[in-house]
């Protein structure tokens, strides 16, 4: 929320926000009327930035693949999904155009877990 009334209004604050200028997930950015722009703290290079935010999606279990914001699970990520699941997950690499059928599946891998626990899903 703070992102778009920051963009509605023109705030011009400094923020936090995901994937700015098709970067890997979220880092500092400049947000006013034109949009979010990867801010580079001053005390790093983007390259480095670039290197902790990439460390940071690897230890989350995913690894950027392509130039079109595609990342893929990694292969402990995978494991511990099909595990704690008990699914033969079908989206490990997440696509643009295919994220809200990986999401729909690993939403619905969720519900039956907590179904099979006997725990409320409200």
């Amino acid at each position: 929320m703070q992102v778009i009334k920051a963009m509605l209004y023109d705030a011009g604050a400094l923020l936090h926000a995901p994937g700015p200028e098709g970067l890997p997930a979220g880092c500092p950015v400049w947000v006013d009327a034109s949009g979010a722009r990867a801010v580079t703290p001053p005390d790093l290079s983007r390259e480095r930035m670039l290197e902790i935010m990439y460390g940071a999606n690897r230890c989350e279990g995913f690894e950027p693949t392509g130039a079109d914001g595609a990342a893929g699970a990694t292969a402990h990520c995978i494991r511990v999904v099909e595990e704690v699941f008990g699914i033969n997950w079908r989206y490990r690499e997440f696509r643009p155009d295919t994220m809200l059928d990986a999401f729909r599946e690993i939403t619905d891998a969720f519900a039956a877990l907590l179904e099979r626990e006997g725990i409320p899903a409200h």
